[in-house]
């Protein structure tokens, strides 16, 4: 039975392969199977020349869209297109600079020519201040004509320019009249006198044209708030020349930046003031370049004081700001009596002449109703008490009166500190 089976199967295999044959579907080898493609779409034949064009364009393609990406993120900022009144009090400032810059060179030269001055330097001394003096009247002159001219129309902030205006006036009245006084001093025969009084027209000069930049700067930082520009330095970053900190206008940007993301001033806001004492003194005794890396070595020293979170900025002159985000009065009074105590046992080389230097402190915590120029004036207060209480001290500021506090024992071993 199984042999006529597989009798019956051989027969239907080979009628199968028969009638396969017949009607052209025998078997081809795997290597000359075609893949079948849709007739209503005649395949695209590309040589591989052209597909190595086409990858060269896609790459040169994807460069360049790089390339453009690359330079949209590496294209500077729009420049900050100052109003008139800006650059007006930027000319004011530029001239007050000026002649500062000769002022200092005079002094410093004055003072190494102290003990060996005779008639003819004296009088030369003099002519140069004449002619140093009459220069920035003249200057300040027509920088105070445009800013009159630029800032007439302005209704709104009239009192703003009027005190500005008033503020050079003054300065160049007192460098005019050092003019006149300097016409009525007799040589005689004590050229060392000519020179300490050359010496001390200098130095009233300088002293008064402090007063005038931290005005002048204070009105710059004002006006640019109200304008909307603080902060929009073109992109770069608002570091102090000298001290190597971030700039007062740096501390206001920030304080106005933590404000607008806290807007219901949920948030704690503590804010330092740092003061160098006698610092005029210093100016006179020792000279400008003294002052000004003393300047440059306190504000390193701020610097290695506070914490990544807090900000050392400087703030006018021989002030300094620290700022506190996030923090109590108790731990921004902690981190300004180590401030203070780290000055007071810090011995500033310079030479071999060796200073020692000395701070008075001030702290106090944004309310919610505060404004920057608010919170700075309870700042200004509370330092000017402690410098009334003897300097050298801390006082906390709490809204209402500044108090002082009581120092706490730190162990701040001494140093010193090559300027």
């Amino acid at each position: 039975m199984l042999f006529y089976v597989l009798i019956i199967a051989m027969v239907n295999l080979c009628l199968g392969y028969a009638v396969g044959v017949y009607l052209g579907f025998g078997l081809r080898p795997i290597g000359e199977l075609e893949i079948a493609v849709p007739s209503t779409a005649a395949p695209a034949v590309v040589s591989a020349d052209e597909g190595e064009d086409r990858e060269d364009e896609s790459s040169e393609s994807d460069a360049a869209d790089e390339s453009e990406q690359a330079d949209a993120q590496s294209e500077p900022p729009e420049p900050i297109e100052k109003s008139d009144a800006e650059n007006s009090i930027n000319e004011l400032r530029s001239g007050r600079d000026i002649l500062y810059g000769r002022l200092v060179a005079m002094h410093d030269r004055l003072r190494a020519s102290a003990l060996e001055c005779d008639k003819a330097m004296v009088a030369s001394f003099m002519e140069e201040l004449k002619r140093i003096c009459a220069e920035y009247v003249k200057t300040t002159d027509a920088d105070l004509d445009r800013f009159a001219s630029r800032t007439e129309e302005s209704d709104e902030m009239a009192a703003f320019f009027e005190e500005v205006q008033k503020s050079v006036t003054e300065y160049s009245s007192v460098v005019e009249a050092n003019q006149v006084t300097l016409a009525s001093v007799f040589l005689k025969d004590d050229p060392k006198e000519g020179c300490r009084q050359v010496f001390e027209f200098t130095s009233q000069l300088l002293n008064d044209g402090y007063r005038l930049r931290d005005r002048l700067a204070e009105a710059s930082i004002g006006l640019a708030r109200r304008e909307g520009t603080l902060g929009k330095n073109d992109g770069k970053p608002l570091i102090d020349e000298l001290a190597k900190i971030p700039s007062r206008e740096a501390a206001e940007t920030a304080i106005e930046d933590f404000w607008h993301k806290d807007p219901h001033r949920n948030r704690k806001l503590t804010i330092g003031l740092v003061d160098l004492d006698n610092f005029d003194q210093i100016n006179e005794n020792h000279g400008t370049t003294v002052g000004d890396r003393l300047i440059t070595a306190v504000a390193q020293l701020l610097s290695r004081n506070v914490t990544s979170e807090d900000m050392a900025a400087r703030f006018q002159g021989q002030r300094f700001l620290v700022l506190f985000p996030d923090n109590t009065p108790r731990h921004a009074t902690t981190v300004a009596e180590t401030i203070r105590q780290t000055i007071e046992e810090t011995a500033f080389e310079h030479g071999k002449l060796a200073l020692e230097v000395t701070a008075s402190c001030a702290v106090s915590q944004s309310a919610p109703d505060d404004t920057i120029e608010s919170i700075f004036e309870r700042l200004m207060k509370a330092v000017q008490e402690a410098k009334r209480y003897g300097r050298n001290r801390t006082f906390l500021h709490d809204g209402k009166y500044p108090a002082p506090v009581v120092p706490p024992n730190l162990n701040i071993k001494s140093k010193r500190d090559k300027i």
